[in-house]
């Protein structure tokens, strides 16, 4: 009883310690720097900044300026899938304004430079996929950073899931 007693109350040491120290702005990483979440990590390998995007047969103009981004996601769990779709990513200015994936204009990226879009992906054990995004930020838009989304895991429950706080730089 003593021995579950003391696991129980280090556990609690480790969670405030922790929930302590993760309450700043995030962790601000750059590209190749991996988002790390439970059993798989996301990683920003490139981008550019393009006020048009031109495919095959049509154009798209930016409101703004387009982010277009190269986003890979790695598994590393092992004999579990992991599922996610155009929405785990998004950008985040200085004003904590929040910009979503351009699904019309990622599906012309595409057709030029085919990276497989499709609404949702599975990405198998031991493997890694990568896409690229498209996101319109206005031109008053600063330091923007893509952040993900995600499912509260038991290794998120132990380090007060870094992964939501963490925030890869596009500029």
């Amino acid at each position: 009883m003593k021995t579950a007693y003391n696991i129980l109350s280090a556990l609690a040491i480790i969670l405030l310690i922790n929930a302590c120290t993760t309450r700043n702005n995030g962790n601000m990483l750059g590209i190749n720097d991996r988002i790390h979440h439970d059993d798989f990590e996301y990683v920003v390998t490139d981008f550019s900044v393009s006020k048009k995007i031109t495919g095959d047969h049509d154009s798209l103009s930016a409101q703004g300026n387009f982010y277009i981004v190269s986003f890979r996601v790695e598994n590393h769990a092992l004999g579990t899938n992991h599922r996610w779709d155009n929405s785990t990513a998004y950008v985040i200015d200085d004003e904590k304004n929040i910009y979503e994936n351009r699904v019309e204009a990622q599906q012309l990226v595409n057709s030029v430079t085919l990276f497989g879009w499709k609404e949702e992906y599975v990405t198998r054990s031991q493997s890694t996929d990568t896409v690229i995004l498209v996101f319109d930020l206005p031109e008053s838009a600063s330091h923007p950073c893509l952040m993900v989304r995600g499912e509260t895991m038991m290794g998120g429950l132990l380090n007060g899931n870094k992964f939501r706080k963490a925030k890869i730089q596009l500029y």
